[in-house]
């Protein structure tokens, strides 16, 4: 039993979470967190789903502490959204956490890490990757990526790397990632996959034991680098099982992501990242799976099957911005939460643009 939902995060896959809990009449509070005081948090608009409790640096160093100060002798879930608290609250007796990667998690969330596991025992084919006291231009040629291989340090995130052309955009990557604070060994170079958002692959869903359940989507447009339009389709190339090997490589129970890109000058696709969490679209598969997801992270009985059901996910905020696409898959696609307050929230957006 759960008496309270913890969700660290206040945006977008944290609405969605909360959604899904009152779907299946989650009636505790569910705490959103927001870390930012002047953030426009998704959450804050619907007081109906979900409370949204501001913690910011330091004391977010602390929070699993927190947690336990300002909720006492309450069972408590924690939902993650990103990697940013995953190591603090790893083997937590005190929180129902879902396992994911247990022991394994630093070689899931360091990528160079990853790979040197998935390439060693050949599950499936990785980038190129290289550390950045190695030689790129020899390794590379013309063109390749920077590469930080942890999205969060410290409760900081990490820059995400940048294409690199030229030994100028090479000094530039070199100084923004000493003014990150980003140690020597924290970062390194990896080869060019397709820029194309169709190439861009994710399996996701739950792997537990024998329980591998899970769908295939692409990414059909992309704002500020992720993905607002999102399609359901077919295994393009076996991904599900390369998936499935990786994931029981590790042990791993829980909901993840794992991401794939298509070479430039092949058919092959790439792992480039396992994210052992909740992802921004998991809404399109609690929607055909009626929230197997959260089922399974609250222990309750849950569906193995993938029902007949939307074919794209969309996120609303982006939506409203891009009315003639969003109109051609909203038929048969489903928005990432309500619509309500998202009108404001682009005009608060705008004027903020304007005065800067």
């Amino acid at each position: 039993m759960t008496d309270r939902i913890i969700i660290p995060s206040s945006h977008v896959n944290a609405v969605g979470l909360a959604q899904s809990l009152r779907a299946l009449h989650f009636s505790g509070p569910i705490i959103c967190i927001q870390h930012k005081p002047n953030q426009e948090a998704i959450a804050s608009r619907f007081p109906e789903l979900c409370q949204v409790r501001l913690i910011t640096e330091p004391e977010s160093a602390r929070l699993a502490d927190l947690l336990v100060d300002w909720y006492p002798n309450e069972r408590m879930t924690v939902l993650f959204t990103d990697e940013r608290y995953l190591m603090m609250f790893q083997g937590d007796a005190r929180f129902n956490l879902c396992r994911g990667p247990g022991e394994h998690l630093d070689t899931v969330i360091h990528k160079k890490r990853f790979y040197d596991h998935v390439e060693t025992l050949q599950l499936a084919s990785v980038p190129l990757s290289i550390e950045q006291s190695e030689d790129p231009w020899d390794t590379f040629g013309g063109a390749f990526r920077s590469r930080v291989w942890h999205s969060w340090s410290a409760g900081i995130r990490q820059p995400r790397g940048e294409l690199i052309t030229s030994r100028k955009a090479q000094a530039a990557w070199i100084s923004t990632a000493q003014m990150a604070g980003i140690k020597s060994d924290g970062w390194g170079y990896q080869e060019q996959l397709s820029s194309d958002p169709a190439h861009n692959i994710s399996v996701s869903g739950w792997h537990e034991d024998d329980i591998h359940h899970s769908i295939v989507t692409r990414r059909v447009s992309v704002a500020n680098g992720l993905g607002w339009l999102v399609e359901r389709i077919p295994d393009p190339a076996d991904l599900h099982a390369q998936t499935h090997a990786i994931l029981a490589s590790f042990d791993y129970v829980g909901p993840f992501e794992m991401e794939f890109v298509k070479a430039i000058d092949s058919d092959h696709y790439k792992v480039i990242e396992l994210n052992p969490r909740f992802w921004m679209q998991h809404r399109l598969f609690q929607v055909l799976t009626k929230h197997s997801l959260v089922r399974r992270c609250l222990r309750l009985p849950a569906v193995n099957t993938i029902h007949a059901g939307p074919q794209y996910w969309l996120n609303t905020d982006v939506a409203m911005t891009r009315p003639l696409v969003a109109a051609r898959h909203l038929r048969k696609g489903i928005l990432s939460h309500p619509v309500k307050g998202s009108v404001p929230a682009l005009i608060r957006r705008q004027l903020r643009q304007r005065i800067r």
